[in-house]
């Protein structure tokens, strides 16, 4: 999974610090220990999880979820929907062939239809897709969860 690649192709080129210290430590650590992450922060950790969407070994799409605290659900959200706009924006002004455009809306919108946003991670298995938002390493949350935060 490439997620510099695919944030340049959704996001444009400029990756930051905060992407790439996630990009770069993925599978190990699916989020970062914060208990208010930045648009920056919740931009790296959406690619992370739209990656995991769209790279299915047999070609088609997998469920990916984004954990969050139940108090911040309504925020991200929010935060999805306007980063998912601010992609089909940058796909629409992107270059290339009015085909490749349609062709990579409709990859977005299919890897965006199989993301699910939760906070019952007391209530679930740990799952094979996934990223958190919003915890914290100190928060009274399962291992599997907490191991995976990056600090």
């Amino acid at each position: 999974m490439d997620f510099v690649q695919l944030h340049r192709i959704f996001l444009g080129p400029l990756v930051t610090d905060e992407h790439s210290r996630l990009y770069e430590n993925f599978p190990q650590y699916r989020g970062l220990s914060k208990v208010a992450p930045t648009r920056s922060e919740f931009e790296a950790t959406f690619i992370v999880a739209l990656t995991q969407a769209l790279w299915a070994k047999d070609g088609g799409m997998n469920e990916s979820f984004v954990l969050t605290p139940a108090s911040l659900t309504s925020w991200v959200n929010t935060e999805t929907i306007t980063l998912v706009r601010k992609m089909f924006a940058h796909v629409k002004g992107m270059e290339g062939t009015p085909e490749t455009r349609r062709r990579v809306a409709e990859k977005l919108g299919a890897g965006v239809k199989h993301l699910m946003v939760g906070s019952r991670v007391h209530q679930m298995e740990e799952p094979a897709r996934w990223v958190s938002v919003g915890f914290q390493v100190t928060d009274p949350i399962p291992d599997w969860v907490k191991s995976s935060l990056l600090v």
